[in-house]
């Protein structure tokens, strides 16, 4: 099976197919001491009975084949100083549509580094259900409701066949 990767860095403004997630204020591409990276909201979401609200979503060319395969999803984030009515703890998450697969990649606290691009990676089947794949957030605290990132270097890759994974 071929090697699979899809890499964006969102230079020259390119999203490389991801788009702002449905009901957030903004969501845009921004450059930075020659770096370009997506800046926009963590939101959480507004109905107790969805899981996951994305900042981020994007559909991947997939086959059912290549859906059942194990991949890596790895992206870096970045937070500023805490604002008036931001939240003080978020999940950052990924999430397939249908919410089969969610994984919790990093929790945004108060002491969470400020200005800093922090790496988080996960590696799974997650393409099983949907090809869609959300960046965004779940449940916080109490009333905390969003926080701004910004994130780039957003890369999946195929680790592992699945016609390897059946024949262990």
């Amino acid at each position: 099976m071929p090697f699979y990767e899809d890499f964006t860095d969102f230079k020259n403004g390119q999203r490389n197919g991801w788009e702002n997630g449905p009901h957030l204020p903004y969501g845009e591409i921004r450059l930075e001491n020659g770096s370009y990276f997506w800046s926009g909201d963590l939101k959480v979401p507004s109905k107790p009975s969805i899981p996951i609200q994305p900042s981020l979503i994007k559909t991947f060319p997939l086959s059912e084949e290549e859906q059942l395969d194990r991949y890596i999803i790895s992206f870096f984030y970045r937070v500023h100083r805490l604002q008036a009515g931001e939240a003080t703890e978020l999940p950052v998450a990924v999430c397939t549509d249908g919410y089969e697969h969610l994984g919790v990649l990093a929790w945004l606290t108060e002491k969470t580094p400020i200005d800093q691009w922090i790496p988080v990676k996960d590696k799974s089947s997650w393409f099983r259900s949907s090809t869609v794949l959300y960046i965004g957030t779940g449940r916080g605290l109490v009333n905390n409701l969003h926080r701004k990132i910004d994130i780039t270097n957003i890369l999946v890759t195929r680790i592992t066949p699945a016609l390897e994974i059946a024949r262990r």
